[in-house]
């Protein structure tokens, strides 16, 4: 996603939180669903802790995509924040 996707997530969405993470979502203009994720310093320091937490996210997203939820609606573009209990 870029810059552009994730603000226009930004404005318009509906949001879930968690302890964890802070989901933001809003339905797609392209034919499919689209992650993006926020993950800053605040949340680890150590760059290996970040994307180890990018890789899970995206995995989870992966198996997301390929379930029957996400089959049987529209393209989202979800946007994920990190929190520092991730």
């Amino acid at each position: 996603m870029k810059a552009v996707d994730f603000n226009r997530v930004f404005e318009q969405n509906a949001a879930s939180n968690d302890g964890c993470f802070r989901l933001i979502a809003r339905p797609s203009k392209s034919n499919a669903h689209r992650v993006g994720m926020a993950i800053s310093k605040k949340v680890h320091r150590n760059a290996v802790e970040r994307n180890r937490i990018k890789r899970i996210v995206r995995e989870s997203f992966r198996q997301w995509r390929t379930s029957r939820a996400a089959k049987s609606g529209h393209p989202l573009d979800i946007v994920v924040l990190a929190r520092p209990t991730a």
